[in-house]
């Protein structure tokens, strides 16, 4: 097609601005057709993207979660912008649905990653772009050559000039216990895997006597501006506000009954205005179920309202993090407890 040729003329004569599109920019490597499907290649680099060197779970880096969901969304409005030369300035980064991780998007430090996006299902409404994305990755061998590929990720990606109405939010008034635990042992003890880019946490925390709800504060200060090598990056969403909901929502599970668990996706995901690059945000989690998986219901909310509120959002077992016995977990939770504070 000419708008697939015309992209690679657009490859050569421009270069992405610093305040758009900051995981495409100088590691796009464009769009090509497979049958009816397009599709957009990308190389995920952690000496570039270089987030991933303080998100490491065993021996690998991991794109977490909340960065996937960043990578949909600059993808989708990529799409619009350089294949269907569509004017995206009004167009907002909405809404997810059945957003799954089926496998994770892994490299070694110092290593990258190519993937793709297909873009399998696009339907045009008269506020709404909708898209049905795949994401996948190849499969290669103990002599590093290609066997085939992996499907890692699936979602339903909404763009719209309209934003969503926030939910009706009523934090339930139930008894809670208040907890402060110093911010250093908080992630050396709990989130080890987390270095300084991800440590957004205030480590301030209340959990209701029944463990049905929890609410936490963070503030990302601004660290977001570093994610990526010689950027000071602006994303479509938040990654490190919404990654540090999904922190606490682990961390509650946690407490709950002592497993690690790690995000791999829920139902529907809402976005409904600009997150704070700075500043103290709080965040409400409900459980609504729990087993190996803990399903929850998340939401951020600063001094103006909602910002992002997650739908059945599932945390699964993570084979990367140790059982702690019961009473040792209590009794360096305990340790903490804190009057009441206002929030």
């Amino acid at each position: 097609m000419d708008s697939v040729n015309n992209f690679q003329d657009w490859t050569q004569n421009t270069f992405l601005h610093t305040d758009q599109y900051p995981h495409l920019r100088n590691k796009v490597q464009g769009f090509s057709l497979q049958g009816e499907t397009v599709s957009l290649k990308l190389n995920i680099d952690s000496s570039y993207h270089i987030y991933l060197k303080d998100h490491v779970f065993g021996t690998d880096c991991f794109v977490p979660a909340t960065m996937i969901i960043e990578l949909l969304f600059e993808a989708a409005l990529f799409y619009c912008e350089y294949y269907r030369k569509i004017d995206v300035k009004e167009l907002k980064a909405v809404e997810l649905l059945d957003f799954s991780i089926l496998r994770a998007l892994a490299m070694t430090p110092g290593d990258s990653l190519d993937m793709e996006f297909l873009f399998k299902q696009i339907t045009k409404r008269d506020s709404t772009i909708e898209f049905k994305i795949e994401i996948i990755s190849n499969r290669v061998n103990k002599l590093n050559a290609i066997i085939g590929t992996r499907l890692n990720v699936t979602s339903q990606v909404i763009l719209s000039t309209v934003s969503p109405q926030p939910p009706k939010l009523r934090i339930p008034d139930l008894a809670y216990t208040y907890y402060q635990v110093p911010k250093d042992q908080y992630y050396s003890e709990d989130f080890p895997s987390l270095g300084p880019l991800f440590q957004s946490s205030c480590a301030r925390f209340a959990v209701s006597e029944d463990k049905t709800c929890f609410i936490g504060e963070y503030d990302c200060l601004g660290k977001e501006k570093n994610f990526i090598l010689g950027q000071e990056s602006t994303f479509v969403t938040s990654p490190l506000g919404n990654d540090s909901c999904l922190q606490y929502a682990v961390f509650f599970s946690r407490i709950i009954n002592q497993i690690g668990r790690l995000p791999i996706g829920g139902k529907k995901l809402q976005f409904y205005k600009t997150h704070p690059l700075s500043g103290k945000v709080k965040v409400f989690v409900e459980c609504v179920s729990i087993d190996d998986d803990m399903v929850s219901n998340i939401y951020s909310i600063d001094s103006t309202g909602i910002i992002f509120c997650a739908n059945e959002f599932v945390v699964r077992k993570s084979p990367y993090h140790k059982l702690v016995e019961r009473e040792v977990f209590d009794k360096m939770l305990n340790k903490h407890k804190t009057k009441p504070f206002n929030w």
